[in-house]
């Protein structure tokens, strides 16, 4: 299966994005599409041996919309389709329009003679006619998009605004017939201003949707904006100013004070500071040396380096995030589902709706015009724009702001699974603690006839190929100490225990006490050190031969700085809040206690963790799994919710539904607040769209006439349609706004609940 991200263009409402979602899901080799209104972004999931991209296409393109190039679906920003220009057009004839029909007979306004309907009723309706025809004009979009999508079986908000303003321009024009045919009472019959407003109004509000769509998709948009177009590179002449798409890996990059890095890459010579708060949310800058790794879209500060390019185009961390983001913009959220089934069949029933409202008016005696306003009104007031932009809206606010917390949000279905997380289960080692242990002692069993010298080396040798966190620390001790690293044979690892190995013609097994317990080696002469040790939250690995105990290495690992007020923050947001590990429960209830967990879980192999986390979900919690080892994957992906650390491994952050670039859990807890924020956000506009909707529909088809009140004019209708999809995505902005509260805060909510 393979990915791609298709630019739609030509979808105005949600009964559009639906349309496109079904004729692109009943394609044979299709597995998923998700298709993001607010972007106009398809996310599609395809079998390339079945369906080509051309073929996905050419379908989208026969159901009435557009697709643009690869170029430009890459381009995060929405091509604005309601101009300025066009907006300002419309206002300016609707409003001598509104004048010349109302002004006079209304308000008492003077006329000129050759216009005033009591002395030139033709003038006056020819007139109306002609300053309509330049606002029909203007909005022939609604119609070259309405009557396309009508006939095809398709409705959409197009189709509404086509149909509604269409009838009341043919009607206005056969009153106008009537009238220079002598029949002058229907001069007050004419509809050409509710026409022209209703085109105005929706435009009016097209424009400002628009424009707060933009502000949505501004963290992808800031988010690529942050690589420099051009870089400086070293060559053989000097000096070369160069477009830094054209950067290669090799090249050496100059970088001068102030200047962003364009590329990833490893410092070469010189030293500086490089602010890194859009990827790790710290405000302090790193400071970096020859050797130190960079990364683009950083800033330099008043220091001057180079280095050599390993990452560009594509693969830079800034592009990985971009993409990420711009994936899963579109992926729709759970919730988002009922809104866009209703939205797909909501335009067909609005149109029977309106018909048979008419119709009933018509048969109860009422005169064409009343009639005809209730037609008009039913179908302006509601298209269900503001219904399909609720979620989608939302949904990318919330994640284009997790992105500026340091948070990478993979669906809109994580960021509301999220939302509902009860018990939250983190990792210990890179997770709470460093996860760059040290060796803190080593324990020689003095009637093994072996030196400490020995066994560390030993002990080296076996772990030379491994990248373990504690298999890295003996290495290094050994290193340090300038041991030698022996040959060794039969080498075999033993999961979730250790490994064994033959060094020198004896047969060692390295690992942790159930791996001696396996050959059945006695420990209780080293018992009292180890112990001591493990009541530091040290961990311990034992060095064995042939039954006997040789040696036991106390390795120690310290908590990242602030992780115990984090999680104390966890627990009074009412979290429960477990530590896993695998190692033995002395030293993870020494690690527990130093950071306030309760509920602890020691001595697990990656197997085990997966039981864990399936017992709280058989409890009836809603688990996030928080980790970043390899050992990590399977539980993030059992857990409701997978968090990795951004700084773990890649196979842990490709398993997870959720990365979190900062080292600490300071970006667990914003993305927990984050998320219920977001989703307060989604269900308030949720209830507005709905209830606009129920609520406007029996307005418009004349309930409150029938109580013995107003009739619902189109025009208020066509404004109404408009505000609210304004204020939907104007709610939704609210999320660019959020705060994340602190420990003392939390608690101080807590007291008033």
């Amino acid at each position: 299966m393979e990915r791609c991200l298709l630019h739609i263009t030509g979808m105005h409402c949600a009964a559009c994005s639906a349309r496109v979602e079904k004729v692109v899901g009943r394609l044979s080799g299709v597995n998923q599409v998700n298709v993001n209104l607010l972007a106009g972004k398809a996310f599609i999931i395809y079998d390339p041996q079945i369906i080509s991209i051309e073929n996905i296409s050419e379908a989208i393109v026969k159901a009435g919309f557009g697709v643009a190039d690869e170029k430009e679906a890459t381009q995060p920003t929405v091509k604005p389709i309601y101009s300025a220009k066009t907006l300002l057009g419309c206002v300016i004839f609707s409003l001598i329009l509104a004048y010349l029909s109302m002004g006079g007979h209304m308000l008492g306004l003077p006329l000129p003679l050759f216009i005033d309907f009591r002395i030139h009723p033709a003038g006056f309706a020819l007139c109306q006619l002609v300053l309509t025809l330049p606002v029909l004009w203007l909005g022939r979009r609604f119609y070259l998009a309405g009557y396309p999508a009508l006939f095809r079986r398709a409705p959409n908000m197009d189709s509404l605004v086509a149909l509604g303003t269409s009838a009341a321009v043919l009607y206005s024009l056969y009153a106008t017939v009537m009238i220079i045919s002598g029949k002058t009472d229907f001069v007050h019959q004419l509809y050409f201003e509710t026409a022209t407003m209703i085109i105005t109004l929706v435009t009016v509000g097209k424009f400002l949707e628009e424009r707060a769509k933009k502000q949505a998709n501004s963290a992808l948009s800031k988010l690529l904006a942050l690589a420099p177009e051009q870089a400086i590179i070293e060559t053989e002449q000097g000096e070369r100013l160069i477009d830094s798409k054209l950067l290669q890996p090799g090249d050496v990059v100059i970088v001068k004070p102030g200047a962003r890095l364009p590329v990833d890459g490893k410092v070469i010579e010189g030293e500086s500071s490089v602010d890194e708060s859009f990827l790790t949310g710290e405000s302090l800058p790193r400071d970096i040396g020859v050797g130190s790794l960079v990364k683009g879209g950083t800033v330099n500060g008043a220091g001057y380096f180079k280095f050599q390019a390993e990452q560009v185009g594509g693969d830079t961390v800034l592009a990985q995030i971009a993409r990420l983001l711009e994936e899963a913009e579109s992926q729709k959220a759970p919730i988002s589902r009922l809104a866009d089934k209703v939205a797909g069949v909501f335009v067909p029933i609005v149109l029977l709706v309106a018909l048979i409202s008419a119709t009933l008016w018509l048969l109860t005696g009422q005169s064409i015009d009343f009639c005809l306003s209730v037609f008009i009104s039913i179908l302006v007031i509601a298209c269900p724009c503001a219904l399909g932009l609720a979620t989608p809206t939302a949904i990318t606010v919330g994640m284009g702001k997790g992105a500026e917390l340091g948070v990478l949000i993979k669906s809109g279905a994580a960021l509301e699974g999220t939302a509902h997380v009860d018990t939250v289960m983190l990792d210990k080692t890179g997770t709470i603690t460093q996860g760059k242990p040290a060796l803190a002692a080593t324990i020689v069993n003095e009637q093994a006839g072996v030196s400490r010298d020995q066994v560390l080396s030993w002990a080296a040798s076996m772990e030379t190929v491994s990248e373990h966190p504690l298999a890295l620390a003996i290495q290094s001790a050994a290193a340090a100490e300038q041991l030698p690293v022996l040959s060794l044979s039969q080498r075999q690892v033993l999961p979730g225990r250790g490994l064994q190995a033959e060094i020198q013609g004896h047969l060692l097994f390295l690992g942790n006490h159930r791996l001696l317990a396996e050959q059945n080696v006695d420990v209780s002469c080293l018992s009292d050190a180890v112990t001591l040790w493990q009541k530091k939250g040290a961990t311990v690995t034992y060095l064995a031969e042939a039954g006997q105990v040789l040696a036991a290495f106390a390795i120690a690992d310290s908590l990242i700085p602030g992780n115990a007020e984090q999680i104390a923050a966890l627990r009074r947001q009412g979290y429960r809040v477990w530590m896993l590990t695998g190692d033995n429960r002395q030293t993870a209830n020494a690690i527990a206690q130093a950071v306030g967990v309760d509920d602890v879980a020691s001595e697990l192999l990656p197997q085990d963790k997966l039981k864990q986390i399936e017992n709280r979900k058989d409890e009836g919690n809603v688990v996030a799994m928080v980790g970043d080892g390899i050992n990590d994957a399977p539980a993030l992906k059992k857990a409701d919710i997978g968090v990795a650390i951004g700084a773990g491994a890649d196979i842990a952050m490709e398993a997870a539904d959720i990365i979190l670039l900062r080292q600490d859990l300071s970006g667990l807890n914003a993305l927990l607040q984050l998320a219920a924020y977001t989703m307060r956000i989604i269900k308030q506009n949720l209830v507005w769209a709905f209830c606009y909707n129920i609520a406007g529909i029996p307005i418009a088809a004349g309930l409150l006439y029938i109580w013995g009140g107003p009739l619902l004019n189109p025009m208020i209708g066509a404004a109404a349609m408009s505000l609210s999809s304004v204020t939907v995505v104007s709610n939704a902005l609210r999320i660019k706004r959020f705060r994340e509260k602190t420990a003392a805060e939390i608690l101080a909510a807590k007291k008033e609940c």
